[in-house]
């Protein structure tokens, strides 16, 4: 098994375990923590979509893997003692707690580490200094619980005074929009009382206006019925006149065929002479 994270490159231990992911990738807990505490988050060696939560702890058995070597530890990483491990928990802890700001994003690795060092102290045998270190961690915990506590005590009056603004905001803006509103109906009621007066004077006018196009109108009827009549008596009289020229034109061609027989029914009866066509 690799003994390194494959981001960071730091050797894992008790104190920075390993973590791989379902694609087979190992992370240590600090770049876990960074690469998938966002949503959407994606292995940052192969791009398959991940979770925190879905990263599986690795638990490799450093001290065996060390003698089965004849004692030398080869490619695996050094392991740390519990004083050390401890400080640095301890270390992480009044880090976070001089910081004065106390969120889940910066609590959980020490948390992390703290189950680690817990860990580890249970698989040992002997642990000369493990009461004073367990009493340090009791006290140091019990002052981060109280720091959420207070964070969270803090975060919610400022939740509460930002929703008390935020509400203040709103009435602050609906009375500025009421009273807005009230000027804008005071001015279209003046505007509607202006245009009102100038529609009457405007209804009167087009009234005297109709009554004069009515007039005109009764006028332009009657002369377009004159000319209706006009123009029917004369569309009577071309329908006469083209029944008058179809006739004759009926006898033209009659007289036209009765003039072709007789010039045929002459040429018969008095054939031409070829002297007559020579000449």
């Amino acid at each position: 098994m690799l003994s390194r994270c494959t981001i960071c490159l730091e050797d894992f231990s008790d104190l920075n375990p390993a973590l791989t992911t379902a694609c087979g990738h190992l992370y240590c807990i600090d770049c876990a923590t960074f690469v998938f505490a966002n949503d959407g988050a994606t292995c940052a060696v192969c791009r398959k979509p991940n979770t925190l939560d879905a990263l599986i702890r690795l638990y490799p058995d450093w001290d065996n893997s060390g003698e089965a070597n004849g004692g030398a530890s080869g490619s695996m990483p050094k392991r740390t003692g519990l004083g050390e491990m401890g400080n640095d928990v301890l270390d992480a802890c009044h880090t976070v707690l001089e910081s004065g700001i106390v969120t889940n994003a910066n609590v959980a690795p020490v948390l992390y580490r703290a189950e680690n060092l817990v860990a580890s102290i249970s698989r040992r045998k002997e642990a000369p200094d493990l009461q004073y270190l367990l009493q340090s961690l009791t006290e140091v915990f019990s002052e981060l619980r109280a720091k959420i506590q207070d964070s969270d005590q803090t975060r919610d009056a400022q939740e509460s005074a930002a929703r008390m603004e935020l509400q203040r905001q709103q009435r602050t803006r609906v009375l500025r929009e009421v009273r807005v509103r009230k000027e804008e109906q005071r001015n279209m009621r003046a505007e509607f009382l202006q245009q009102h007066t100038a529609s009457q004077a405007r209804i009167q006018y087009l009234e005297e206006r109709l009554q004069e196009l009515t007039q005109d109108l009764a006028a332009e009827r009657a002369r377009v019925l004159s000319n209706r009549m006009t123009m029917e008596s004369l569309q009577e009289e071309m329908r006469q006149w083209r029944s008058s020229a179809l006739k004759y034109k009926k006898k033209y061609h009659v007289m036209k065929q009765e003039v072709g027989t007789v010039k045929r029914s002459v040429t018969d009866m008095f054939p031409q002479e070829d002297s007559l066509d020579i000449i």
